[in-house]
């Protein structure tokens, strides 16, 4: 994680450098927008769910930007696979449990378009995240969120840079902290990505 997070720091700088005199003069383009990425999740999962591993998957966006300053965004992200191993007394074996996420938000997102073609942003917003549990056997004491297939609120907390590169296409990276409500509280996950 550390090796992807030094990539993302230099390509941004190196992307910032470069837009910066090749950008359109426009790069505070209104209207709609979608956008794509790859993304890792940072487990923080807490209780009875710690242990679990770190998760690859990907994000999907839509966006309207209302003015220079502020958008609006749906938004999907999945991740395929926190997992962790646990010896299993009455079975005699390790046996692996594996969650998959779901989340979808509606984010307010505010903008700082002060630095050209390099656009700081946050956003926040609410929407619910679903898991998935597969390998989890009965023998397994656990949280009931751990078993089978759960839909909760959740919040969402995000922070990150647009470089604008024409008026037609941006790069991205962002880091956003998801937290889900009711029984799958102790399920929260940190989100890197780059789209």
């Amino acid at each position: 994680m550390k090796r992807f997070g030094s990539t993302l720091g230099a390509v941004a700088l190196f992307l910032g450098c470069a837009t910066w005199s090749n950008a359109d003069t426009d790069v505070d383009r209104l209207g709609p927008y979608v956008g794509v990425g790859a993304a890792a999740g940072l487990s923080d999962f807490t209780g009875r769910a710690r242990g679990f591993g770190d998760s690859a998957g990907f994000n999907l966006l839509g966006g309207y930007r209302w003015c220079e300053y502020f958008a609006l965004e749906a938004f999907y992200e999945y991740m395929d696979d926190f997992g962790r191993s646990n010896r299993v007394a009455n079975l005699g074996r390790k046996v692996r449990t594996d969650v998959r996420t779901h989340n979808f938000s509606l984010l307010g997102k505010a903008i700082l378009p002060l630095f050209g073609p390099i656009q700081p942003y946050v956003k926040g917003g609410l929407g619910f995240l679903n898991t998935d549990v597969d390998g989890q056997p009965k023998g397994l004491r656990s949280a009931r969120a751990l078993r089978g297939s759960h839909t909760e609120f959740s919040g969402r907390l995000d922070g990150g840079v647009d470089f604008v590169l024409t008026q037609q296409m941006a790069l991205n990276f962002d880091a956003g902290y998801v937290m889900p409500t009711d029984t799958l509280f102790h399920l929260n996950y940190v989100s890197l990505s780059a789209g």
